[in-house]
Protein backbone atom coordinates (compact mmCIF):
# COMPACT_ATOMS: atom_id res chain seq x y z
CA UNK A 1 0.00 0.00 0.00
CA UNK A 2 2.84 2.38 0.85
CA UNK A 3 4.43 1.65 -2.52
CA UNK A 4 1.15 2.49 -4.28
CA UNK A 5 0.99 5.85 -2.50
CA UNK A 6 4.57 6.63 -3.46
CA UNK A 7 3.92 5.75 -7.11
CA UNK A 8 0.88 8.05 -7.07
CA UNK A 9 3.17 10.85 -5.91
CA UNK A 10 5.63 10.02 -8.69
CA UNK A 11 2.83 10.33 -11.24
CA UNK A 12 1.80 13.73 -9.87
CA UNK A 13 5.35 15.02 -10.09
CA UNK A 14 5.65 13.89 -13.69
CA UNK A 15 2.40 15.52 -14.81
CA UNK A 16 -1.06 14.39 -15.85
CA UNK A 17 -3.05 13.43 -18.91
CA UNK A 18 -1.53 14.22 -22.29
CA UNK A 19 1.51 15.78 -20.65
CA UNK A 20 2.37 12.53 -18.91
CA UNK A 21 1.80 10.40 -22.01
CA UNK A 22 4.01 12.67 -24.10
CA UNK A 23 6.73 12.69 -21.46
CA UNK A 24 6.75 8.92 -21.02
CA UNK A 25 6.37 7.84 -24.65
CA UNK A 26 9.83 6.87 -25.86
CA UNK A 27 11.54 8.63 -22.96
CA UNK A 28 14.88 7.24 -21.85
CA UNK A 29 14.47 6.71 -18.12
CA UNK A 30 17.09 5.68 -15.57
CA UNK A 31 15.74 4.14 -12.37
CA UNK A 32 18.03 3.14 -9.52
CA UNK A 33 17.09 0.53 -6.95
CA UNK A 34 14.69 -0.89 -9.53
CA UNK A 35 14.72 -4.48 -8.34
CA UNK A 36 12.13 -4.23 -5.58
CA UNK A 37 9.51 -2.05 -3.95
CA UNK A 38 9.04 1.49 -5.23
CA UNK A 39 11.75 1.12 -7.87
CA UNK A 40 10.18 -1.96 -9.40
CA UNK A 41 6.69 -0.45 -9.35
CA UNK A 42 8.03 2.70 -11.00
CA UNK A 43 9.70 0.59 -13.70
CA UNK A 44 6.40 -1.16 -14.45
CA UNK A 45 4.53 2.15 -14.59
CA UNK A 46 7.04 3.70 -16.98
CA UNK A 47 7.09 0.57 -19.14
CA UNK A 48 3.30 0.53 -19.44
CA UNK A 49 3.47 4.11 -20.70
CA UNK A 50 6.07 3.49 -23.40
CA UNK A 51 9.32 4.52 -21.75
CA UNK A 52 12.68 2.99 -22.62
CA UNK A 53 14.33 1.93 -19.39
CA UNK A 54 17.84 1.70 -17.98
CA UNK A 55 17.47 -0.14 -14.68
CA UNK A 56 19.95 -0.48 -11.83
CA UNK A 57 19.97 -2.75 -8.83
CA UNK A 58 22.64 -4.10 -6.53
CA UNK A 59 21.55 -7.68 -7.22
CA UNK A 60 22.21 -8.89 -10.78
CA UNK A 61 19.53 -11.60 -10.76
CA UNK A 62 16.86 -9.24 -9.45
CA UNK A 63 17.85 -6.54 -11.95
CA UNK A 64 17.68 -9.04 -14.82
CA UNK A 65 14.28 -10.30 -13.64
CA UNK A 66 12.76 -6.81 -13.64
CA UNK A 67 14.20 -6.15 -17.10
CA UNK A 68 12.50 -9.33 -18.30
CA UNK A 69 9.20 -8.19 -16.78
CA UNK A 70 9.51 -4.84 -18.50
CA UNK A 71 10.23 -6.48 -21.85
CA UNK A 72 7.19 -8.72 -21.41
CA UNK A 73 5.13 -5.51 -21.39
CA UNK A 74 6.57 -4.58 -24.78
CA UNK A 75 9.01 -1.96 -23.52
CA UNK A 76 12.75 -1.74 -24.11
CA UNK A 77 14.99 -2.26 -21.09
CA UNK A 78 18.64 -2.72 -20.26
CA UNK A 79 20.01 -3.60 -16.84
CA UNK A 80 23.13 -2.25 -15.15
CA UNK A 81 23.67 -4.06 -11.87
CA UNK A 82 26.12 -2.83 -9.27
CA UNK A 83 26.67 -0.90 -6.05
CA UNK A 84 26.28 2.79 -6.85
CA UNK A 85 28.59 3.74 -3.98
CA UNK A 86 31.49 1.95 -5.70
CA UNK A 87 33.79 3.76 -8.17
CA UNK A 88 32.73 3.62 -11.80
CA UNK A 89 29.22 2.22 -11.38
CA UNK A 90 27.41 5.55 -11.73
CA UNK A 91 29.34 6.44 -14.87
CA UNK A 92 28.70 2.97 -16.30
CA UNK A 93 24.97 3.45 -15.74
CA UNK A 94 24.95 6.81 -17.53
CA UNK A 95 27.23 5.60 -20.32
CA UNK A 96 24.92 2.63 -20.92
CA UNK A 97 21.91 4.92 -21.33
CA UNK A 98 23.76 7.01 -23.90
CA UNK A 99 25.22 3.99 -25.72
CA UNK A 100 21.90 2.13 -25.93
CA UNK A 101 19.44 4.99 -26.42
CA UNK A 102 21.49 8.15 -27.16
CA UNK A 103 19.63 10.23 -24.57
CA UNK A 104 18.55 10.64 -20.96
CA UNK A 105 15.13 12.19 -20.39
CA UNK A 106 14.15 11.10 -16.88
CA UNK A 107 16.27 10.18 -13.87
CA UNK A 108 14.68 8.50 -10.85
CA UNK A 109 17.01 8.40 -7.84
CA UNK A 110 15.40 5.66 -5.77
CA UNK A 111 18.21 3.40 -4.51
CA UNK A 112 18.48 3.26 -0.75
CA UNK A 113 18.01 1.38 2.49
CA UNK A 114 17.85 2.03 6.23
CA UNK A 115 20.32 1.20 9.00
CA UNK A 116 18.57 2.21 12.18
CA UNK A 117 19.83 2.94 15.67
CA UNK A 118 19.11 5.40 18.46
CA UNK A 119 21.40 8.38 18.13
CA UNK A 120 23.67 7.65 21.12
CA UNK A 121 24.38 4.18 19.69
CA UNK A 122 24.64 5.09 16.00
CA UNK A 123 28.12 4.35 14.68
CA UNK A 124 30.03 6.57 12.29
CA UNK A 125 29.75 3.76 9.74
CA UNK A 126 25.95 3.81 10.03
CA UNK A 127 25.94 7.59 9.69
CA UNK A 128 28.20 7.73 6.66
CA UNK A 129 26.43 4.86 4.90
CA UNK A 130 23.10 6.70 4.92
CA UNK A 131 24.62 9.96 3.70
CA UNK A 132 26.46 8.10 0.94
CA UNK A 133 23.51 6.22 -0.55
CA UNK A 134 20.80 8.82 0.02
CA UNK A 135 22.72 12.06 -0.70
CA UNK A 136 26.09 11.49 -2.34
CA UNK A 137 24.91 8.90 -4.86
CA UNK A 138 22.00 11.07 -6.12
CA UNK A 139 24.34 14.09 -6.25
CA UNK A 140 26.88 12.22 -8.37
CA UNK A 141 24.23 10.69 -10.61
CA UNK A 142 22.53 14.05 -11.17
CA UNK A 143 25.90 15.49 -12.16
CA UNK A 144 26.72 12.62 -14.54
CA UNK A 145 23.28 12.37 -16.17
CA UNK A 146 22.77 16.11 -16.09
CA UNK A 147 25.76 16.67 -18.33
CA UNK A 148 23.83 14.99 -21.14
CA UNK A 149 20.39 16.32 -20.19
CA UNK A 150 21.59 19.92 -20.14
CA UNK A 151 23.59 19.58 -23.36
CA UNK A 152 20.55 18.22 -25.20
CA UNK A 153 18.33 20.94 -23.75
CA UNK A 154 20.76 23.68 -24.78
CA UNK A 155 20.90 22.33 -28.33
CA UNK A 156 17.10 22.27 -28.55
CA UNK A 157 16.82 25.82 -27.21
CA UNK A 158 19.35 27.00 -29.77
CA UNK A 159 17.52 25.25 -32.60
CA UNK A 160 13.86 25.81 -31.72
CA UNK A 161 13.83 28.27 -28.83
CA UNK A 162 12.49 25.68 -26.37
CA UNK A 163 13.75 22.48 -24.77
CA UNK A 164 11.67 19.33 -24.42
CA UNK A 165 10.63 18.59 -20.83
CA UNK A 166 12.99 16.45 -18.78
CA UNK A 167 12.75 15.35 -15.16
CA UNK A 168 14.94 14.46 -12.21
CA UNK A 169 12.94 12.68 -9.51
CA UNK A 170 14.51 12.05 -6.11
CA UNK A 171 12.67 9.64 -3.83
CA UNK A 172 12.62 11.20 -0.37
CA UNK A 173 10.68 10.42 2.81
CA UNK A 174 8.49 12.16 5.36
CA UNK A 175 11.19 11.14 7.83
CA UNK A 176 13.36 13.81 6.23
CA UNK A 177 10.74 16.41 7.12
CA UNK A 178 9.45 15.22 10.50
CA UNK A 179 12.25 12.99 11.81
CA UNK A 180 11.75 9.54 13.32
CA UNK A 181 13.01 7.86 16.46
CA UNK A 182 15.92 5.56 15.71
CA UNK A 183 16.61 7.11 12.31
CA UNK A 184 18.82 10.15 12.88
CA UNK A 185 21.10 9.10 10.03
CA UNK A 186 18.28 8.36 7.60
CA UNK A 187 16.33 11.50 8.53
CA UNK A 188 19.38 13.69 8.00
CA UNK A 189 20.10 12.11 4.63
CA UNK A 190 16.52 12.43 3.42
CA UNK A 191 16.37 16.03 4.59
CA UNK A 192 19.51 16.65 2.56
CA UNK A 193 18.01 15.25 -0.63
CA UNK A 194 15.12 17.69 -0.29
CA UNK A 195 17.57 20.60 -0.20
CA UNK A 196 19.48 19.20 -3.18
CA UNK A 197 16.23 18.81 -5.11
CA UNK A 198 15.17 22.42 -4.53
CA UNK A 199 18.58 23.68 -5.61
CA UNK A 200 18.66 21.64 -8.83
CA UNK A 201 15.13 22.84 -9.63
CA UNK A 202 16.26 26.46 -9.36
CA UNK A 203 19.41 25.93 -11.42
CA UNK A 204 17.97 23.79 -14.21
CA UNK A 205 14.46 25.16 -14.61
CA UNK A 206 15.69 27.37 -17.46
CA UNK A 207 16.53 24.18 -19.39
CA UNK A 208 12.98 22.83 -18.86
CA UNK A 209 14.40 20.21 -16.49
CA UNK A 210 12.14 19.76 -13.49
CA UNK A 211 13.50 18.38 -10.24
CA UNK A 212 11.07 17.04 -7.64
CA UNK A 213 11.19 14.89 -4.52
Amino acid sequence: MAHARRIAVVKRHLGTGEETSALFDGSVTIITGAGRGIGREAAMMFAQNGARLVLNDLDRSVCDAVCDEVRSLGAEAVGVHGDLTKPGVIQRLVDTAIKEFSAIDILVNNAGYTWDGVIHKTSEQQWQAMLEIHCTVPFKLIQAAGEHMRAMAKAEIKETGKARPRVVLNISSTTGVHGNSGQANYATAKSGIIGLTKTVAKEWGKFNIRCNA
